[in-house]
């Protein structure tokens, strides 16, 4: 694998029927097939995220490392999420297999 740099992000406000405005995140790197997606929406100010992250965070990690994150189970255990509105149903596992948190 080569050396993974950010090399541009692109935020994207979506209002999908039935449910709250999403600002979504796309993280690309320098290897047009790796990249990332994630939600970066607070409640209603989804166009204050998209400015944060296009205005800020955008050009302070551009050129970074891009490597991702990789979970510790072991530490995870230790701090259970006791808040179920932020609970997922599903979570996908790297090699893409689909798993209950």
């Amino acid at each position: 694998m080569s050396d993974l740099k950010i090399r541009d992000m692109r935020t994207m406000i979506t209002d999908p029927p039935g449910a709250r405005t999403l600002t979504v995140v796309k993280v690309e790197t320098g290897e047009p097939e790796r990249y990332g997606l994630g939600c970066a929406s607070f409640c209603t100010r989804a166009t204050a995220v998209a400015v944060a992250v296009d205005d800020y965070l955008k050009p302070f990690l551009s050129g970074k490392p891009g490597l991702g994150v990789d979970i510790n189970e072991e530490l995870a255990a230790k701090f259970p999420m006791t808040d179920t509105r932020l609970r997922q149903e599903t979570a996908r596992r790297p090699d893409g297999t689909v798993t209950r948190p």
